[in-house]
């Protein structure tokens, strides 16, 4: 049974990004939770410094009383070649404690975590389990099949987030049998639901502002809302590249009242959620978005396009929108429907989500990565 894990993951939550990697570290704070010793380094995105080479610092997750713990960044900008790839798993290397049973790599981006936790596993002499999440294979393992095929075709185990990315990674060579779907989780205990919502209905989006989250879609959704009902209250929790371009056209349609609340922690997050009657989720790509069960968690309705693994976190098809159809339009419509039916299934949602907290989708990794580890590594 594994009792010490070395995670590497170029995805975690540092300052200004509070939630970028979020999942990862609260797999990390589950398992530590579950008595499984785990060392983390992450792997930065950040161009190389000058006579820098690393950069050590205690990483706090804002807003939370939790630390993720330590963390390395190691400052590099690379291409996903294996020269650079090794360069950086040597720099791993030199801050590993030992004893472990297996790597386990979140995310092929840049660095791609597969490919340095590959270099890693082989120098250790353990298994290499990895874990992707969305975009690892939409974007990158598309730009890149050939690599990412022999990374995840060559690891001991691979655990994907929804099962349209597991399909989604052999149209593109992932051909192993080692291969599992287990579902990101949510933190029942934050994200928790406390009955009844105000009389004035409130419709939220939560989420990155750019292109892959449909942000540029709000603006027509929350005409069409507001048309339906003046009243509605509307509120949009996220920062990035379209936030300028999406709060000018706010006020260029009369919907200059919008609260637009920029990137919060986690914490805030839910108490918002608390009092939303319905998620919008405009995206256009998705592995398995945790906002999902999150808003469930708290009582909250999700209406959202059919990408990736959007309808297997919804648990049903009644509350996604074709992506082939007028989407905005599609989504003011079932939005309404929703806000008409008056916090229907509230419940439900409470208790399904219930069965996806981190305990459990952690001890479902840990049953699959202990398989694995039980075959032997490379």
């Amino acid at each position: 049974m594994a009792t010490k894990l070395l995670i590497v993951s170029n995805m975690y939550p540092r300052v200004g990004m509070p939630h970028a990697g979020s999942f990862v570290a609260s797999r990390v704070r589950a398992l530590r939770a579950a008595n499984v010793q785990v060392d983390l380094i992450g792997l930065d995105l950040i161009s190389r410094v000058a006579g820098q080479d690393e950069i050590t610092n205690e990483v706090q997750w804002k807003g939370l009383e939790a630390s993720w713990g330590r963390a390395t960044r190691l400052v590099a900008k690379m291409r996903p070649d294996a020269f650079r790839a090794r360069s950086v798993s040597r720099d791993v290397l030199k801050m590993t404690t030992g004893g472990y049973d297996a790597v386990v790599a979140h995310g092929m981006f840049t660095p791609p975590a597969g490919l340095v936790g590959r270099h890693v596993a082989n120098e250790l002499g353990v298994p290499l389990i990895v874990q992707l999440h969305g975009s690892d294979v939409n974007v990158a393992m598309a730009r890149f099949p050939k690599l990412h095929s022999s990374v995840l075709n060559g690891a001991d185990g691979v655990i994907f987030v929804s099962q349209p990315l597991l399909a989604r990674a052999r149209e593109l060579g992932f051909s192993s049998a080692r291969s599992a779907v287990v579902p990101n989780g949510v933190d029942s205990g934050l994200f928790r639901f406390e009955g009844a919502r105000s009389t004035v209905k409130h419709v939220a989006f939560v989420g990155n502002l750019e292109y892959v989250k449909g942000a540029d879609r709000l603006p027509r959704i929350f005409r069409g809302l507001r048309n339906f009902d003046p009243g509605v209250r509307l509120t949009v929790i996220g920062s990035g590249s379209l936030k300028k371009r999406i709060s000018e056209e706010f006020r260029a349609s009369g919907l200059s009242d919008v609260n637009l609340m920029g990137t919060l922690p986690h914490a805030e997050v839910a108490e918002v959620l608390r009092t939303t009657d319905v998620l919008v989720m405009p995206s256009r790509s998705e592995g398995w978005p945790c906002v999902v069960l999150e808003a469930h968690a708290s009582g909250c309705l999700v209406i959202a396009t059919d990408v990736g693994g959007t309808a297997e976190a919804l648990g049903s098809r009644q509350y996604v929108v074709s992506s082939d159809r007028p989407v905005e339009d599609a989504i003011v419509s079932k939005t309404i429907s929703a806000l008409r039916a008056e916090g229907a299934g509230a419940v439900q949602r409470r208790t399904r989500a219930e069965a996806f907290d981190w305990t459990a989708t952690v001890g479902r990794e840990l049953e699959h990565i202990n398989a694995w580890t039980r075959d032997g590594g490379p």
